[in-house]
């Protein structure tokens, strides 16, 4: 801390950085006096890009620094099931959606997941272009590096955003990468977008080999249906288990 000089009175004091539940350090984990592997729990923040029936996603962990970047690009009906599953696998604290598309289906089902998290509705003009978001990376996160030493998720992604993957005029890699300038800008907003951005460690989201490390069994979204674990078979959160528990 700066020493007064004899003309002041207090102290300056400046912002560095904003918590909310997903950017709050688990006390412990730091200095080693918490087990990691027995008593820390994953606090996800998933931010997401819809277009059409498809999602490009990004969540990551602020304390272990995993960033996970995926997408769903079949032209499937289960494809919204898909992404249940995917928030009861995650159970996300926080939640990032472009403000302007904004899906009511989309939002409910969020609003009823097991753990209801918060939901910041992005303005749309700090949603990053796929263009804007590989400038970021490349001015800003990972000036020091080329494009062949980034971390192998995001080549793998330059790669297929190059190649196209059959959509007509927007690619899975390119909702991938809208929803990682969502999470950037979110980040930098909470001050801490360069710490967590350019250490990150990032992997694929396989939705066919994802596991979140809970520890825990989990159901897919057939099954939450079927068993009417968080709707009842009305569609409504009334006389489904979540509500008796």
């Amino acid at each position: 801390m700066r020493k007064l000089e004899k003309d002041e009175t207090c102290v300056k004091r400046e912002v560095i950085q904003m918590v909310t539940r997903g950017t709050f350090q688990q006390a412990g984990l730091l200095d080693g006096s918490a087990d990691p592997l027995t008593s820390y729990e994953p606090k996800y923040i998933l931010a997401y890009k819809k277009y059409g029936c498809n999602f490009g996603v990004c969540f990551f962990d602020t304390n272990t620094l995993k960033i996970y970047l995926g997408h769903f690009v079949e032209e499937d009906p289960s494809l919204v099931q898909s992404f249940r599953t995917l928030l009861s696998q995650l159970r996300p604290v926080e939640v990032i959606s472009e403000k302007e598309l904004m899906n009511s289906s989309v939002i409910k089902m969020i609003k009823n997941s097991p753990v209801s998290p918060t939901v910041t509705h992005m303005p749309p003009a700090k949603c990053y272009s796929t263009h804007k978001t590989k400038s970021e990376l490349r001015v800003k996160y990972f000036a020091e590096k080329s494009e062949s030493e980034w971390p192998e998720a995001l080549r793998e992604l330059l790669k297929e955003d190059e190649q196209g993957d059959g959509l007509a005029d927007i690619s899975g890699a390119d909702l991938a990468f809208q929803a990682l300038g969502m999470a950037m800008q979110f980040l930098e907003d909470a001050m801490i977008g360069e710490r967590i951005i350019s250490t990150g460690i990032y992997h694929r989201y396989l939705p066919e080999t994802f596991s979140s490390d809970c520890g825990r069994m989990v159901l897919d979204s057939q099954a939450l249906q079927h068993l009417e674990v968080v709707e009842s078979a009305a569609g409504h959160k009334e006389g489904s288990l979540l509500a008796f528990v």
